[in-house]
């Protein structure tokens, strides 16, 4: 089977996640992800087969592919195919810019007749020179803001590639990688599934009006053609279900692979020890991407003033500019040297490296469904770290805790609030550890082996048929 993704694949913890079940169920896995700085074409993760191609590639394709990339895109097709002969004719422009530059360079230094003419060729050299680096600047720019040519070029370079096997079935996640996956599937006879990470047309920031009916559109001209659809909570199962139509989703949550846990912190990530504290010192922890306004960490920060000689350790992925915009506000809160900047650590550690905290703190802001509807895999990671605790008042987030009752919800817009629920669970550690009976749930229904078992029962009825591929490029 093939498992598809918009990223270099090994950062994702749902696709490696499921990548190693169906590989542990006895599947031949190959996952295709994206080419990013730092990443190696083809490598071995975990005993599975990673390829990684190309967003944007000038290369010719055969006008069969062409033509079957286009097709999967429905009502949006003449849309895609006008961007992409723009594109290609800028990108043909380039070329002959370059090769032009190329043979003149040395002509323009060193092989001018007379300074007269030795003045004007260097003048037009370096007009020219002005004109490919402004039109390199036009691709790029082009590139990144014409928003769905991305999902075009995606699917053309992913069917253009060379296999070295063929898929029963392709596994795409998130809607980028649907359209390779339904074009792939046309020319193999594979079976596909669509792996809902996100409400597509419900991200965060809002989409503009245009993106969002593109996005519409794709989704509904696609699910004509997929054979069954795994969302991340109920709230998303219902609402997709009115799109998919066929048959109600699959729910496929992002738990921890609990086979990893080994209840203590790994040597060197204790983030205790980490932060400098005390075992008295009431440590806060946020697990996961800090990113703007969205996640709601401002506000977690801003509640310390409200919590004197409560500490904050924020463990996840960053870029350098969202620690300046969080110091930035610890430093006007004056809690700067109670918010502990620490380290991201490998998925399978990562439970048992949280464990050392008090309190667990999610605070997702509600300014999409998708936020609504979250059911974030660090609450899940920080759940099964045996932490209590405060979470956004929002759907499904309320019902987890009503389930579980190892926390409380919380007014997530407003730091005094996050404050006092921060305190009153921290206050009331014992009453907030799991019980027995919130052990049991979470670990019948909440737990990675639930999970993998609802992936192995879809997979399992959608049989595993051998694939005659029509013709591949």
């Amino acid at each position: 089977m093939f498992s598809l993704v918009a990223n270099a694949g090994t950062v994702d913890g749902r696709v490696m996640k499921q990548a190693a079940t169906l590989r542990d169920s006895g599947y031949d896995v190959w996952l295709y992800g994206l080419l990013v700085p730092g990443s190696a074409e083809s490598e071995q993760a975990h005993g599975i087969n990673v390829r990684r191609i190309p967003y944007f590639d000038s290369k010719k394709v055969s006008s069969r592919i062409k033509a079957t990339a286009l097709s999967v895109f429905g009502r949006n097709q003449d849309l895609i195919d006008q961007t992409d002969k723009a594109l290609r004719e800028a990108n043909a422009r380039k070329q002959e810019l370059a090769n032009w530059l190329n043979e003149k360079r040395e002509r323009v230094y060193y092989e001018a007749a007379n300074k007269a003419t030795g003045h004007f060729l260097k003048k037009k050299y370096k007009s020219k020179k002005q004109e490919l680096k402004n039109l390199v600047a036009e691709l790029e720019a082009a590139k990144g803001s014409v928003f769905y040519y991305r999902y075009y070029q995606f699917a053309e370079n992913l069917i253009s590639h060379r296999f070295e096997t063929l898929p029963d079935i392709i596994h795409a996640h998130d809607l980028m990688a649907l359209p390779g996956a339904v074009a792939l599937s046309k020319l193999t006879g594979a079976k596909v599934i669509f792996d809902a990470h996100e409400i597509e047309t419900e991200r965060t920031p809002p989409l503009p009006a245009d993106r969002k009916q593109f996005i519409k559109e794709l989704e509904e001209d696609l699910f004509q053609h997929i054979d069954e659809m795994v969302v991340c909570c109920d709230s998303a199962a219902d609402f997709y279900f009115d799109i998919f139509k066929k048959k109600r989703p699959i729910l496929v949550m992002n738990a921890p692979d609990n086979r990893f846990l080994t209840n203590t912190a790994p040597p060197g990530h204790d983030i205790r020890s980490q932060s400098g504290l005390s075992a008295e010192t009431p440590l806060i922890v946020y697990t996961g991407a800090v990113g703007l306004e969205a996640r709601g960490v401002d506000k977690i920060v801003q509640s310390l003033r409200y919590l004197p000689g409560y500490h904050l350790a924020i463990q996840g992925p960053r870029k350098d500019k969202f620690d300046s915009w969080l110091r930035a506000i610890a430093e006007e809160e004056g809690c700067l040297d109670r918010v502990h900047f620490l380290q991201s650590v490998p998925q399978d550690i990562l439970v048992d490296t949280l464990r050392t905290g008090d309190v667990g703190v999610c605070a997702f802001q509600d300014v999409s469904l998708n936020h609504r509807y979250a059911l974030p895999n660090k609450l899940f990671e920080m759940a099964f770290a045996d932490l209590p605790l405060c979470l956004s008042n929002l759907v499904e987030m309320s019902k987890f805790i009503q389930r579980v009752g190892n926390g409380v919800c919380m007014d997530e817009t407003n730091p005094s609030a996050i404050a006092e629920a921060i305190r009153h669970v921290y206050e009331n550690r014992q009453r907030y550890t799991l019980s027995p009976s919130g052990k049991e749930a979470l670990s019948r229904e909440y737990s990675w082996a639930t999970q993998a078992r609802r992936l192995q029962e879809m997979y399992a009825k959608l049989g595993r048929p051998i694939a005659f591929p029509k013709l591949m490029a």
